[in-house]
């Protein structure tokens, strides 16, 4: 079950955190006192100088989380970035997508409905069908504003740890994609010069109607073999993590957007080390009394 993060309203003027370089304070010892001698010619007795030393820094008092965008798990730690105020993440079971052997790609969801690009494999060994989960934003009383954040496929809680991210697909639209080899060269523009094939027409048209995601059946088997999403964040480049279980073995990818903490939405296994570092640097911060920047910084 997962846990929903205490969540902190963010005062600074800092957006998504990615990590904070460190910051030492260290104490300067104080000066030796300086006592001259007496003057020879005077038998009044010698006037010691002021002590001088140099004086010792301002206790450095750690930050307290709620002065800064930052969210902590139930323990105290923070995750790699925050989560905004009535936002809450969930994971969800959606489907099995058919594959007859064939292995997955991923792009972006409007190449195949306009020009063509190369998809890129997804690393899972070939088989007969894949899970598919989901995991979804949703804000707080409003049930109709769910967003993809990640898309998981195989079992991701067989996964002992998570790779580092690597590039997965990117969108001019908004858009992802995951589809069957077979799928994915049945609906793209060359199979249909003189237009979108139903299937990938009727997609678009649920998606810009509002759906965060759609299922296609490109062969019109009765089986899903493909799933449009609507990623929620806009355009860019967005990656993916391939998780191992304890014996090595791949059992699990992750297609990730990281504008949402991932262990509120992928609890089990080690996280990426790219998701590791965010939480190690900005904890850093907080314990040196330091903000953490945007830029991988810590502030004033």
């Amino acid at each position: 079950m997962i846990r929903r993060a205490v969540l902190v309203l963010a005062v600074s003027s800092a957006s998504v955190l990615t990590g904070c370089g460190a910051f030492v304070v260290s104490e300067v010892p104080p000066g030796d006192l300086l006592r001259p001698s007496a003057s020879r010619s005077s038998s009044a007795e010698p006037v010691p100088s002021p002590v001088t030393s140099s004086p010792a820094p301002e206790p450095v008092e750690p930050l307290e989380a709620s002065v800064l965008p930052v969210t902590l798990d139930a323990t105290g730690r923070p995750y790699d970035v925050a989560l905004e105020d009535g936002v809450s993440v969930s994971y969800r079971p959606l489907t099995t997508l058919d594959t007859d052997g064939e292995q997955l790609v991923v792009d972006g969801g409007e190449y195949h409905l306009g020009p063509s690009v190369e998809p890129v494999h997804v690393p899972l060994p070939a088989s007969g069908a894949v899970a598919v989960g989901l995991v979804v934003t949703e804000r707080d009383g409003y049930p109709q504003s769910s967003q993809v954040a990640g898309v998981v496929l195989g079992d991701p809680a067989a996964v002992d740890r998570w790779g580092p991210f690597q590039y997965a697909y990117g969108t001019d639209g908004g858009m992802g994609a995951v589809w069957t080899e077979s799928a994915a060269y049945d609906i793209t523009p060359e199979e249909w010069p003189d237009g979108r094939p139903p299937v990938a027409q009727t997609a678009l048209d649920r998606l810009i109607a509002g759906e965060s995601w759609v299922l296609t059946d490109a062969d019109g088997d009765g089986d899903d073999d493909g799933l449009l999403f609507d990623n929620g964040w806009g355009d860019g480049g967005f990656p993916m993590s391939t998780g191992v279980d304890a014996q090595g073995r791949v059992v699990a990818v992750a297609i990730w957007h990281q504008w949402v903490p991932w262990r509120l939405g992928l609890p089990v296994g080690v996280p990426p080390a790219d998701v590791r570092r965010a939480e190690e640097a900005i904890a850093r911060c907080l314990a040196e009394g330091t903000q953490p920047m945007d830029d991988g910084t810590c502030g004033q």
